[in-house]
């Protein structure tokens, strides 16, 4: 395996699982596989206002042109992973397909630097002051944070294929840039799913590649509103949010990562039994308080969004999601989400 297969795989390395099926009853009303199916084609709407790389079905690092999905692959196996995800990003190093050093001056915050090739990339303080920093290799990321604005310089030894610098605490895909700094903008898949959600009782699940953020969020179409839910499987955080009606249903956060780039299979069920939500096979919360009246139906894929509020977003790769429009029973549930 190249350097450079090695690094741009570091989010995806997990094909996808296939899912069986054995119910008893209907199947899901509404299914999208992004293994099989792009946005366009299920009606579903997708926008980006730029171009953003991703791996074409031969394993070869292509661009999406603006508002184009990226529907990726592995880059070892070929096989298809689904739609990628992932939030607005600068990478703030000029020439970053052919890496040389660099001053760059930046403002507070939380910095990211990766690289691909056999060589180093050493970040360190120039007139900023901050912490974190070191000495970045195709297998160590450096994550640093400056607390006061200024110049920081970039000594590249050996040879690079690429390298990047983002603001965030997390890598993300990389960015071509030549003689100025450049902007991939977020990814937003949205659906409308009027007429086939039932408000009394229903389950999804939802599987994909381990992010940061969202893999799924329902709401009114603003993002805010007394009705909404979302579930989340981070490489910080678990997270349920489950209101209706301005009342509470369910919710629950915890702090037990999923490994990023590993696969992860979230369930959650409503109805008059209570929520259900369900993690790679495993119960991680349940309520026996009724939770009906879902009366809401914008679907957001692998993002959340509360008006005058950023997105939280997946930072991953969404395999599936599906919807049924009865509560699924406990071991349903945790069997699915194996």
């Amino acid at each position: 395996m190249s350097m450079t297969t090695q690094r741009l795989a570091r989010d995806i390395t997990a094909p996808p699982v296939a899912d069986i099926i054995t119910l008893d009853g209907p199947p899901p009303v509404w299914s999208i596989d992004f293994t099989q199916q792009s946005p366009a084609s299920a009606g579903l709407t997708f926008t980006r206002a730029s171009q953003a790389g991703y791996y074409d079905p031969s394993g070869s690092w292509i661009y999406a042109l603006t508002n184009t999905p990226r529907m990726t692959h592995h880059p070892i196996s070929k096989q298809p992973l689904g739609l990628l995800i992932e939030e607005t990003r600068t990478n703030v190093l000029l020439n970053s397909a052919a890496p040389t050093t660099q001053t760059v001056t930046l403002g507070t915050g939380t910095y990211t630097l990766w690289l691909e090739g056999s060589g180093n990339c050493t970040c360190a303080a120039g007139t900023a002051t901050g912490t974190g920093f070191g000495i970045a290799t195709s297998i160590k990321t450096i994550t640093f944070t400056l607390t006061n604005a200024g110049s920081v310089i970039f000594t590249v030894n050996g040879s690079l294929l690429r390298f990047q610098c983002e603001a965030g605490t997390h890598p993300t895909s990389f960015i071509t840039t030549t003689h100025a700094a450049a902007t991939r903008a977020a990814d937003t898949c949205t659906t409308n799913l009027s007429g086939i959600i039932n408000p009394v009782e229903g389950t999804f699940i939802a599987t994909g590649n381990v992010g940061t953020g969202m893999f799924m969020a329902l709401d009114n179409g603003s993002g805010d509103g007394a009705t909404r839910l979302h579930i989340k499987g981070g490489n910080t955080e678990r997270n349920l949010f489950c209101s209706m009606g301005g009342s509470i249903k369910g919710t629950y956060s915890d702090f037990t990562p999923l490994p990023t780039g590993t696969r992860g299979c979230l369930g959650l069920s409503y109805g008059p039994a209570g929520v259900h939500y369900a993690i790679n096979g495993q119960s991680v919360f349940r309520t026996d308080t009724p939770a009906t009246g879902l009366s809401i139906n914008t679907l957001r894929i692998g993002h959340r969004q509360l008006s005058g509020g950023l997105p939280v977003i997946l930072n991953g790769v969404v395999h599936s999601i599906r919807y049924f429009n009865r509560a699924l029973s406990r071991e349903h549930l945790q069997a699915l989400t194996k």
